[in-house]
């Protein structure tokens, strides 16, 4: 073998090589970009689900608290004459 087959199949190698580890790092990068996505769209699912929540006990409790206070008022015995 000629010196200019070794140092082509050394330059095909090392290119080769070099592809390879360009394609592991843009796996890497593309798998840290969705694992980042994924992590931070349960943050806010988990997030708009603790808002729907409070935002529902909120409604829940004033609900109750309205309807406790008419209907106190109108069962009141008191509420037209109290002699």
């Amino acid at each position: 073998m000629s010196m200019i087959q070794v140092t082509a199949i050394i330059t095909t190698t090392t290119t080769t090589t070099t592809i390879m580890i360009i394609i592991i790092i843009i796996i890497i990068i593309i798998i840290v970009v969705v694992v980042v996505v994924v992590v931070v769209v349960v943050a806010a699912a988990a997030a708009v689900t603790v808002v729907i929540i409070i935002i529902i006990i909120i409604i829940i409790t004033s609900s109750t608290t309205t309807a406790n206070d008419t209907n106190n008022s109108n069962n009141n015995p008191c509420r037209f004459k109290c002699d």
